[in-house]
């Protein structure tokens, strides 16, 4: 298939995207779904089937930082939170991150950025 960038200057192009993003760029930190790891106690009296054994549950925060450019939504409704006392913008961001990250949203499933 035809390409509309002649390969000379695809490479021109690259690099001026990668300048671009390197000079807005900010660190945003993703949340992901906590490892959970269960664990039997070791104090366990079962005599002859009576009471199931114990699980103790631990959850383990998986977190990681990647680079993005992060967009906001100009004119954002403006909405009061009580608790804070202050007037918080509500509405859309878009969040543009390098391949590294994409292919770690890929692998595994993302809790929240924030």
């Amino acid at each position: 298939m035809a390409s509309l960038i002649p390969a000379s200057e695809a490479t021109v192009f690259k690099t001026a995207l990668a300048d671009h993003f390197d000079t807005f760029k900010a660190t945003i930190t993703v949340n992901k779904e906590p490892q959970r790891t269960v664990t039997l106690t070791a104090d366990q009296n079962i005599y002859a089937g009576y009471s199931a054994p114990k699980e103790q549950v631990t959850y383990t925060p998986v977190s990681e930082t990647f680079s993005a450019i992060i967009n906001y939504k100009e004119n954002q409704p403006l909405e009061y939170q009580d608790e804070l006392k202050v007037m918080i913008e509500k509405g859309d961001v878009r969040i543009k991150v390098e391949l590294d990250c994409k292919a770690e949203f890929a692998r595994t499933p993302c809790a929240a950025v924030a």
